[in-house]
């Protein structure tokens, strides 16, 4: 006698999803390829920054283990193919003109100090767009860019608060890495003000 097969989880709908269902996301977390995890905890490590709150964690590089977990992982995912269209030549001359600026810079040396960010920023950017590649992907990789950048905008209202509610010289600062400058903090807070009520706009009908 043959042993029955178990029957296979149901597929999560993308209704369950945009309904914001714990339950739902956690199963469709679950279902994803490791590159998808380790290209999302790079961004929790970016954003939110433990390794900066918690100074057990600080000499742990969390950043640069993610992203080369994801960039190892990608080639094993049989889902992703490469995406081809005219922005990513763009993004190519951009990155060329990055580097033959800095080879003839006034001081080559000092532009090369930061080669690591324009590098960082070039993988990223095409492991984001290859490896979220799905609907449901999608949905859970901005529902965790959007709670990664709550918690980032908690820590400047915690820091403004401390201060009496006064301002500074500088205004606030994000906890460390690329928001360690309350430019790119204004810019990032801006960015996910405007996708937050996207999100709640285009999603409100099934909450």
């Amino acid at each position: 006698m043959k042993l029955q097969k178990k029957s296979k989880k149901p597929e999560v709908k993308i209704e369950d999803l945009y309904a914001v269902k714990i339950r739902a996301i956690w199963r469709s977390v679950r279902q994803q390829h490791i590159s998808f995890w380790a290209l999302t905890a790079y961004f929790f490590f970016e954003y939110v920054r433990p390794q900066n709150i918690y100074p057990v964690l600080s000499d742990i590089p969390f950043g640069q283990v993610t992203l080369l977990a994801t960039l190892f992982s990608v080639f094993l995912d049989r889902s992703v193919h490469w995406v081809s269209n005219v922005e990513n030549k763009l993004f190519f001359l951009f990155f060329l003109i990055v580097v033959l600026s800095g080879i003839f810079a006034f001081k080559p040396a000092v532009s090369w100090e930061e080669h690591t960010a324009i590098l960082n920023f070039f993988l990223v950017y095409f492991l984001v767009i290859n490896i979220i590649n799905t609907e449901k992907r999608l949905f859970i990789f901005i529902l965790a860019y959007l709670l990664f950048s709550f918690k980032m905008s908690q820590h400047g209202f915690i820091v403004w608060a401390a201060r009496g509610f006064s301002f500074t010289t500088y205004g606030i600062i994000g906890a460390g890495g690329y928001f360690q400058n309350s430019g790119e903090y204004a810019v990032q807070m801006l960015i996910f003000g405007t996708l937050s009520l996207s999100f709640v706009l285009a999603l409100r009908a099934y909450w």
